[in-house]
């Protein structure tokens, strides 16, 4: 008798079917904490997380703006706040302007005393604060906010009259008829903003929308500032690449988290606040205060969101900063525009540049009958509207708009400006038109029987310091791997990477993290991050009749936007011997081999494993193909009869060894070949002490 040549191995699964996408650290709520709405009559809004309960230690901000608003009403669906006789744990307030004081059953709420009855509030503009501590959260709230507008606006006259007057000239030829009438809106409207106050000396937050230099002081400043302070300045232009925060004076309470009293620069008011990073307390002029503003720092974005609390404790001197926006060469808003049809931007654009500046715009050029005469040719050549026509179906086709002032950063994984999405160098947009993706190749995941390997091309992280690209585990950072490209390795068990099993998949996990980017002294990319992983099968079978060639048992690379293309291999083999001392092998060919005789048996992998990794061996089948007979020895447990039995555990790192009974089948021919086959699992393992064997650890 004979028994043939013997391969074990346990294969490495294929993907998931959702793939292995990239998971950015601007990460969203259910519902926005925050967010812009200029011109809108009627706005929903709901807690962060509604229905379930919100979160603790937010601070979210809602502005509504109308030029022709008389009041606002507030209309509570759902209310269930921190129940506090002053409303000092959880709150939300409205106000038409940062210095109006909140007063409890007035303009600040909590518990569930906003459903009674609608809530009016006068002005044009709208403040929504809602704020909540670090302790109890509930229901939270679901409202409605109706903007009540004057009978007759001199504003929404003239933005009415010129979208009439100009609709017809406006969406054939804008670019011909509107560029005198625009030039002089625009001339208008910027000579407004140079005359407009640029500061906030001593007031409790404010909107800054278009400009690129604002002062703000703590209110009270260079006096202390007041207790139980919640002030927010809103800073937003559409042409800013970044700002910069200037410090000339900065004394805000210390302590060690900024717990106390703190000065903040968020994107979005949901965004995480790191003391010393973007949260900021303490004294400049201390040395020892780590956490105090003492240098100019640059955000990235359109918008940039200033937060100061105080509590009711202890104040200081405050703050004297300036605000400055980086504009872009050239303002993307421009070439946004250009690209997306003029019956829809000029809409957007007449109304807000016309509604703010027709006044002056109007009486220039519409007297002058620049426009009309302008839009009359352009309406007789009809070029522009065959134009726009076709600009606009391959724009549709291509562009997905986002608004940047949501609070959300327009949905946009990195850039948003001018309601478009864009993409650091080497990095692509997704098919969905928000979410950025390295290059095809530029950023690489390699997966082996140790553990992963990625590699990134550094033209995707310029600006990006070495140590702020790592694992989960902070520890495990890039290396220099050549002149064009960055290297981490992570195994089983380090960089923080989490092992388990999923779908019968046993699966390696990491998060790659990149801080931020930064160029010339500003930072021009936000942190983010992305989720990676490899993935084995847990159990595989296999005998002297599979065909290896179909199974990878070397390593195999794919980008880390992708799916992993194939599968791979852990592989084991399976070695007979003389005796049950495994040291010499035994010649089980050419008849060696006889009936009733011990067989002992030695499965190992034939690479050593990752040190937290283990496999067992949960089923033997001894099979003669030729009479198509087979019999299970080994089902877990020894079957009876067999004889089977393990020399000394049934699970290692190293090696399995067993022994039982040769036979063959009553019709196995005398010089029949026989075949044996073992499932080997590979696992995560730790050492159970009280028995002599491995706990299977299935995650």
């Amino acid at each position: 008798m004979k028994i043939s040549p013997l391969l074990v191995t346990a294969v490495v699964g294929k993907p998931s079917e959702e793939g292995i996408a990239p998971r950015f650290s601007a990460s969203r709520t259910i519902e926005q904490c925050g967010g812009s709405f200029i011109g809108q009559t009627e706005v929903d809004i709901k807690s962060p997380n509604f229905p379930d309960n919100y979160s603790n230690n937010l601070n979210c901000l809602w502005v509504l703006q109308h030029d022709c608003a008389e009041s606002w009403t507030i209309s509570a669906w759902h209310f269930h706040v921190e129940r506090d006789a002053s409303c000092y744990y959880d709150s939300l307030s409205f106000f038409e302007s940062p210095e109006v004081p909140l007063v409890v059953g007035e303009n600040k709420f909590c518990g569930e005393s906003l459903i009674a009855n609608p809530v009016t509030i006068f002005g044009n503009e709208l403040n929504v604060v809602f704020m909540s501590d670090n302790y109890d959260t509930y229901g939270g709230f679901e409202i409605t906010i109706t903007a009540n507008l004057y009978e007759t606006c001199d504003s929404a006259g003239d933005s009415a009259g010129d979208s009439a007057g100009d609709s017809a000239g406006d969406s054939a030829g804008d670019s011909a008829g509107d560029s005198a009438g625009d030039s002089a809106g625009d001339s208008a409207g910027d000579s407004a903003d140079s005359s407009a106050d640029n500061s906030a000396i001593g007031q409790c937050g404010g909107s800054f929308i278009g400009e690129t230099e604002v002062d703000i002081q703590s209110p009270g400043f260079p006096g202390e500032y007041g207790t139980s302070l919640n002030c927010v300045w809103v800073f937003q232009h559409d042409c800013a690449e970044s700002f910069t925060i200037t410090p000339r004076s900065f004394d805000v309470e210390l302590e060690f988290y900024c717990n106390f009293d703190s000065l903040s620069f968020v994107g979005s008011l949901d965004f995480p606040r790191v003391p010393g990073d973007n949260k900021f307390c303490g004294n400049s002029l201390s040395s020892e205060d780590l956490s105090a503003l003492r240098e100019p720092i640059t955000f990235l974005g359109n918008e940039l969101n200033a937060v100061f609390k105080s509590d009711s404790g202890t104040a200081a001197a405050g703050f004297d900063l300036q605000i400055t926006v980086n504009l872009y060469d050239i303002c993307p808003s421009d070439s946004s525009s250009d690209s997306s049809s003029d019956s829809s931007s000029d809409s957007s654009s007449d109304s807000s540049s016309d509604s703010s500046a027709d006044s002056s715009a109007d009486s220039s050029a519409d007297s002058s009958g620049a426009d009309s005469s302008a839009d009359s040719s352009a309406d007789s050549s009809g070029a522009d509207s065959s134009a726009d026509s076709s600009a606009d179906d391959s724009a549709g086709d291509t562009v997905q708009t986002a608004s940047c002032f949501d609070g959300n950063n327009g949905g946009c994984s990195h850039h948003c400006s001018a309601s478009v999405c864009s993409c650091p160098p080497c990095w692509t947009l997704g098919a969905d038109g928000k979410q950025c993706e390295f290059e095809a190749g530029k950023a690489q995941v390699t997966c082996s029987g140790a553990g992963a390997e990625i590699t990134i091309d550094k033209c995707a992280l310029v600006g990006i310091d070495q140590s702020s690209i790592h694992l989960t585990d902070t520890t495990c950072s890039a290396t220099e791997e050549n002149a064009d490209s960055w290297k981490i390795v992570t195994g089983f068990s380090d960089c923080g990477t989490q092992l388990g099993f999923s779908e019968d998949k046993f699966t390696l996990q990491n998060t790659l993290n990149l801080g931020y980017a930064v160029v010339g002294g500003r930072v021009v990319s936000r942190k983010y991050e992305i989720d990676f992983s490899c993935s084995y099968n847990n159990i595989a079978t296999a005998s002297s009749t599979i065909q290896a060639s179909n199974v990878v048992f070397g390593d195999i690379t794919f980008d880390i936007n992708q799916d992993q293309p194939a599968e791979l291999s852990f592989e084991f083999g399976l070695s007979f011997y003389e005796t049950d001392a495994y040291t010499t092998q035994a010649d089980l060919t050419n008849g060696a081999f006889q009936p009733g005789n011990p067989l002992f048996g030695r499965i190992a992998p034939t690479s050593a494993l990752a040190d937290s990794l283990e496999f067992s061996v949960g089923k033997c089948t001894v099979e003669d193909k030729l009479i198509s007979e087979s019999l299970v020895i080994l089902d877990t447990c020894p079957v009876d009869g067999t004889n089977f039995a393990f020399q000394a555990t049934q699970s290692d790192t190293t090696a399995v060894e067993f022994s039982f009974e040769g036979f063959v089948f009553p019709t196995s021919a005398d010089d029949t070949t026989i075949d044996i086959s073992c499932e080997v699992n590979v696992c995560v393992g730790v050492r159970n002490p009280f028995i002599d064997n491995f706990v299977l650890n299935f995650l």
